[in-house]
């Protein structure tokens, strides 16, 4: 590149840098002073929903049992293409 070009792309690199520099101080700014939301409030707009039992997650035993089984699955047809590469 001539050096006329080369300083035109930095100072464009430099203006674009500045620019996005500026656009993460607001946001940090914006995340930081934005008051968090008070559970106070919602908790005397519903209070019948804080008295409901909640219901417990299902088990993971199920889904792990199979990926336990499809994980040995591959592991054995591994070892099995292994095996036979080796004897050859």
């Amino acid at each position: 590149m001539p050096p006329k070009d080369k300083e035109n792309c930095r100072i464009i690199w430099k203006l674009r840098k500045q620019s996005q520099r500026n656009h993460q101080k607001a946001v940090r700014n914006i995340i930081e002073n934005t008051p968090p939301s008070s559970p106070s409030i919602l908790q005397e707009i519903n209070p019948e929903d804080q008295l409901q039992p909640t219901t417990p997650p299902p088990s993971p035993a199920v889904s792990s049992k199979n990926e336990k089984i499809r994980g040995r699955k591959k592991v054995r047809r591994d070892r099995s293409k292994f095996v036979i590469v080796k004897k050859m």
